[in-house]
């Protein structure tokens, strides 16, 4: 039985709940939504100006490098090696993001910048004990080796990335291949 006789069926059965089913199918996905449940669908229903909905979601937060990089592990964690629309989507998003953050910051932002997404990827340990690193990294490390060749990502916090990501890291170990394209470019700056 395909979906659309399902569909039907279902509608005959229930016509007084037929206005409920499609408008929850229908549902407009906020970048609200998708920053409290992260997904690559969601993300990509937010459409051509997802990256402008996150920021004004995020509010003067995106001027804060901590938050910013925040969202962004929200953003990339819902990238593969496989999902090139969703990687593309999320690079946008976090671009804009973390160039917002930087532009905010120019003081102290280098170290600050590489100190935070380290932190948040899992490689260092942070002042919040109860912050939890994600499991996965490839999504961030996909989105990062983006972020890194971008002209507003400082030169030292590439430096730091590099040094911190070249060494043996249970996490990083996890995901050879995003690890080793990241470092392929970092290295080539």
């Amino acid at each position: 039985m395909n979906m659309k006789m399902r569909y039907y069926k279902c509608k005959d059965l229930y016509p007084q709940q037929n206005h409920k089913f499609h408008s929850f199918i229908h549902k407009q996905v906020t970048a609200k939504d998708f920053l409290a449940f992260p997904s690559p669908s969601k993300l990509l229903q937010l459409g051509s100006g997802r990256a402008q909905a996150l920021k004004e979601e995020l509010g003067a937060d995106v001027n804060d490098l901590e938050k910013a990089v925040q969202a962004f592990m929200k953003i990339s964690s819902v990238v593969t090696m496989e999902d090139t629309k969703a990687k593309e989507a999320a690079c946008d998003c976090a671009d804009q993001i973390i160039e917002e953050a930087v532009k905010c910051n120019r003081e102290n932002d280098a170290v600050l910048l590489a100190n935070t997404i380290l932190v948040y990827i899992g490689v260092l340990k942070g002042e919040d004990k109860s912050y939890k690193p994600p499991n996965n990294v490839t999504g961030p490390l996909l989105v990062l080796e983006h972020i890194v060749r971008q002209h507003y990502f400082p030169k030292f916090s590439r430096e730091m990335l590099q040094a911190f990501c070249s060494k043996p890291h249970p996490l990083l170990d996890s995901t050879p291949q995003a690890r080793h394209k990241l470092l392929q470019t970092l290295y080539a700056f």
